[in-house]
């Protein structure tokens, strides 16, 4: 195989022959401007490539040093037993006081906690999982039913020792103190995680899947936080009444639908988040953080909330998705126009970007990348914030 030099030594033997042929001169002068051209080409694509190799250097540097100014989720399961154990050790009168209120603002809470949990002969009326499993994570135990999720979905991970440390330290710009709402609260592995970890006093938690929240009650229960976190049976939504929970093979996924009603779903008491807080005896003011995760209806949670929405200190977490809101009957749109209405500044929860706080007015325009990613969802960090001149 002939060398580079070989191939240029061909080239002005060639270019040389061309120029004494006639008729062929101006086409090897075209020749050896290609040449030129080609050579001037390859010497910018070197320096293209060397530039690209320092940006990707300075990235690379760029990360290691965001990631060496954040605080790490491993501490935080560091210290998850040694918190627990602490927090159980010490009464507090004033969580005795919130549980006797909520066992009279919930009904279905009390009638949770006089159920057996432990009886073998789980209820199967509206089951669609089966009997439900138990997992001890350093020392709190955990009530999950069982799914037909595979690898990697809630149940699993949580039957692996899973909690969500990652996304609780991706809030704590603003979650932390006070008390906090959870829309949505699954089997409590957001509320009680940040009571035990110190992030909030107390929770209240709404979660209208059966299951769900029968092994939300008994996660409470069985781990001495009654009073620390107040679970209900509902759903959260633009008006009160009620409506038809799909229930689906997935812990996880359960949402209300519109759609004719199949065998496995089931009808859930809706109400209004304002209604909602009316009916616990929740103080606005006490509250710092409410996070929503209701696949797809967050914009009736909005909707359903002027009245908490009009207290600037509270910072909402919201799931964004622009599928799940189709399916709910709402659009991008129409909760875009809800965030621009109630909030001044976002942070998108679900990538790296700088700078990390963003004008509401960019929510758009910023978080229109979900359509295209494989995981076409993510979480905003919402608040009603000053903007400073720079």
């Amino acid at each position: 195989m002939r060398n580079r030099g070989d191939r240029v030594k061909v080239g002005r033997l060639a270019s040389s022959w061309i120029f004494r042929v006639p008729g062929l001169r101006r086409f090897g002068q075209r020749l050896e401007h290609s040449e030129q051209q080609l050579r001037g080409l390859r010497t910018k694509l070197d320096k293209l490539q060397a530039r690209s190799r320092a940006d990707r250097a300075d990235f690379a540097d760029r990360i290691q040093h965001h990631k060496a100014r954040q605080l790490a989720p491993d501490v935080l399961r560091q210290v998850f037993g040694a918190r627990f154990r602490a927090l159980i050790a010490r009464p507090s009168e004033a969580a005795a006081a919130r549980d006797a209120h909520h066992l009279t603002a919930s009904p279905s809470y009390a009638k949770a906690l006089r159920a057996d949990r432990h009886d073998t002969t789980h209820d199967t009326t509206h089951d669609t999982t089966g009997a439900p499993q138990r997992v001890t994570i350093d020392g709190v135990v955990w009530c999950v039913p069982k799914d037909a999720g595979g690898g990697g979905d809630l149940s699993d991970r949580i039957a692996h020792g899973w909690l969500p440390f990652h996304g609780i330290m991706a809030t704590r710009e603003l979650a932390v103190g006070g008390a906090m709402i959870d829309v949505g609260a699954n089997v409590g592995t957001t509320a009680i995680t940040r009571v035990i970890l110190g992030d909030f006093d107390h929770v209240w938690a709404a979660e209208p899947d059966p299951d769900n929240f029968a092994c939300l009650v008994e996660n409470v229960a069985a781990n001495g936080l009654r009073g620390r976190v107040m679970p209900d049976h509902v759903a959260i939504g633009a008006t009160d009444g009620s409506a038809t929970l799909r229930r689906k093979t997935k812990i996880g996924v359960h949402h209300l639908t519109t759609g004719t009603a199949r065998k496995s779903d089931v009808t859930v008491s809706v109400m209004t988040l304002d209604s909602w807080v009316a009916r616990m005896g929740i103080a606005p003011t006490e509250v710092t953080f409410v996070k929503v995760d209701t696949q797809g209806w967050e914009a009736d949670v909005l909707r359903g909330a002027p009245r908490l929405l009009a207290h600037p200190h509270i910072a909402w977490q919201l799931e964004f998705s622009p599928r799940m809101l189709q399916r709910s009957g709402s659009t991008a749109a129409d909760l875009f126009a809800l965030l621009e209405k109630h909030f001044t500044h976002f942070i998108d929860l679900g990538r790296f970007a700088t700078p990390r706080v963003r004008p509401i007015a960019q929510v758009r325009e910023d978080v229109a990348y979900v359509e295209q990613r494989e995981r076409r969802f993510t979480d905003l960090l919402l608040y009603q914030g000053r903007t400073f001149d720079e």
